[in-house]
């Protein structure tokens, strides 16, 4: 079975635009030379200006998740001490119901503020500018390519609305998914900021759902006027980052659920045309390792950090209403 044979036909289209002010000359370079001229420019540490500036962000930020934390601890400490006052703006929400809101807020404000400290100094810290371990790994594989005469097979260059770009056009079932997570996904490690914002929107959507549910019985206009309007701009952040995964996801799943078909059909064929042994074993591990990798392929930490801010959210509400009654 040739290469050829292997290749799957993309149909979701994967793009990588030329940047602005790196030059690229179509009939004496291919895409390893313009990769090339994007390492050399992208591929730099992060100024020592960018550093300071993440810092003191950070230290800011640092300042005001302690605040947070201490906001919902003399709550939580004021509930089990019998000295709970609801405050003024409450006084229309049932006491369980406000001390929860007050205490998801402050965790939910902590455990966002973290997250966001985390990314800001990895960001700063751990990444180049436009350029990552994954973009190596695809100019690692578009090399080879070249060496063996195969690289136009692949990668096509094209102008959309005098927009300069090269589009992949096709995938081998022996490559690692990995090597194109460029063309997939926009922030590396993928889905970083996206996951970051969900997990700080989450809690608050969810307090200021109920605190507009609470307003509305009680009539109290200003306060839903203010919760509608937060609620509209959690929303806006959902939508971005909400499109941004889907995006990304729907890419990905559909070139991994297209490379686990296509390698069941050649294992199929190859025990038909009864290959030789070995030849079948090496395409059964392709397709174990396929199968084996995750639906989405992001780190588990920042799966889980999408979560943890709403739990601990929740967890505020059990908490001052199991203390409260």
């Amino acid at each position: 079975m040739n290469q050829l044979e292997k290749n799957i036909i993309l149909e979701e289209e994967l793009i990588w635009k030329i940047k602005k002010g790196i030059p690229y000359d179509k009939k004496s370079e291919n895409f390893i030379d313009y990769l090339q001229k994007e390492k050399e420019r992208f591929d730099q540490p992060r100024s020592i200006y960018q550093k300071i500036l993440a810092l003191l962000i950070s230290l800011i930020l640092g300042f005001i998740g302690l605040g947070s934390a201490i906001f919902a601890i003399g709550h939580i400490t004021d509930i089990f001490l019998g000295n709970y006052v609801i405050p003024e703006a409450l006084q229309n929400i049932p006491s369980e119901i406000s001390a929860g809101l007050l205490i998801a807020i402050g965790i939910a404000a902590f455990l966002g503020i973290i997250f966001s400290i985390v990314a800001i100094l990895y960001k700063s810290f751990f990444s180049q500018s436009n350029w990552s371990s994954y973009h190596e790994q695809m100019m690692s594989l578009f090399k080879r390519l070249e060496s063996v005469d195969l690289l136009d097979e692949y990668i096509d260059y094209n102008e959309v609305n005098g927009r300069k770009r090269f589009q992949l056009s096709k995938i081998s079932i022996d490559f690692e998914l990995e090597w194109i997570y460029p063309f997939i996904f926009d922030e590396f490690p993928p889905l970083l900021f996206e996951f970051l914002l969900l997990s700080f929107l989450l809690p608050f959507l969810v307090t200021s759902t109920i605190s507009s549910f609470f307003a509305l019985l009680q009539l109290d206009l200003f306060t839903i006027l203010l919760n509608s309007f937060l609620v509209v701009m959690i929303f806006f952040g959902f939508s971005q980052s909400g499109l941004a995964i889907y995006r990304s996801w729907k890419k990905y799943n559909l070139i991994l659920s297209s490379m686990i078909s296509n390698q069941q059909e050649v294992i199929h064929l190859l025990i038909l045309k009864k290959s030789d042994e070995m030849t079948i074993i090496r395409h059964q591990n392709n397709l174990t390792r396929l199968v084996s990798m995750h639906s989405y392929p992001i780190p588990q930490i920042i799966r889980i950090s999408a979560i943890i801010p709403l739990l601990g959210s929740l967890a505020g509400y059990l908490i001052a209403i199991a203390a409260i009654i």
